[in-house]
């Protein structure tokens, strides 16, 4: 009777065993395809502005990235991106190209243009030799905001996706929309923006304004994931805890063996008690 019993626990543990660990593994098993959601911050490889009025002088080492209205005074900001540190299969939420403005004297609208050729260099773009292959429609418009020390940023999402798949270089141009100005479109005027320059320290500048000026620079946001994920076997990389359903399948293993083994040595010595002597 005792051993009938026994073998009744002993099934009926091995059948609740089974049916966790095979929960567990298939939960487990379908988070290994789930990502977090993580946002990576690049700042620019190049940037620089061109100027119509002087269109032989390379800018690339000012402080400074100006834009500017009128006719024939235009100015154009330049801005280079490495993607290549980022996963091929990475799926893009969203990206947006954010600038730190210092002056503004007219809230005016402002687009962002792809560049599809990469081969432009802060040292030496100039308003004569800048890239000609320039999108005819913006990615994006934002409206800078007077009167300046505040951040603006342009939606460039699409230009990400699509460059992740290509040479994984982003170059693009900000320009002020035509209109933006309404009447006083023809009238220069300059909008001034913080470059990488002046938060590298390649700007001279006193301790105390370059931690003012921390986090001026401009900078490419990006939110993604991927579709690498941790999985739930295999140590995970920069130290992050296994998932608890690794650890309830791993468990499971000893537990489904001990339970077979009980059931085997109750059996055998049924077997036993039953063989004549």
């Amino acid at each position: 009777m005792r051993e009938r019993r026994a073998l009744s626990m002993s099934a009926l543990m091995l059948i609740v065993v089974i049916i966790i660990s095979l929960f567990s593994m298939s939960n487990a098993s379908a988070a290994a395809g789930e990502t977090e959601a993580v946002t990576v911050i690049l700042y620019p490889v190049d940037d620089t502005y061109a100027e119509f009025y002087r269109p032989e002088k390379a800018l690339g080492n000012s402080a400074y990235l100006l834009l500017k209205t009128g006719v024939l005074s235009e100015q154009q900001i330049f801005l280079k991106f490495d993607l290549s540190e980022l996963p091929k299969d990475a799926v893009v939420h969203s990206a947006k190209i954010k600038l730190h403005s210092i002056a503004v004297p007219l809230e005016t609208d402002v687009g962002i243009y792809a560049v599809s050729d990469d081969s432009w260099s802060e040292e030496t773009l100039t308003y004569r030799n800048r890239p000609g292959s320039i999108s005819t429609s913006p990615s994006s418009t934002a409206k800078v905001k007077m009167p300046g020390y505040l951040a603006t940023e342009w939606d460039v999402s699409k230009d990400v996706a699509r460059e992740l798949q290509g040479n994984r270089m982003l170059s693009m141009m900000l320009m002020v929309e035509p209109t933006s100005a309404g009447i006083f479109s023809n009238i220069p005027y300059t909008m001034t923006f913080f470059s990488r320059d002046m938060e590298s320290g390649s700007t001279p500048l006193p301790p105390e304004m370059k931690e003012l000026l921390s986090g001026t620079s401009p900078a490419l946001e990006i939110t993604l994931t991927t579709g690498e994920g941790l999985g739930w076997i295999g140590y995970p990389p920069g130290g992050q805890t296994l998932p608890t359903k690794f650890w309830i399948t791993i468990l499971s293993v000893p537990a489904i063996m001990a339970a077979g083994f009980s059931i085997f040595l109750i059996i055998q010595k049924k077997k036993s008690a039953r063989t004549p002597t």
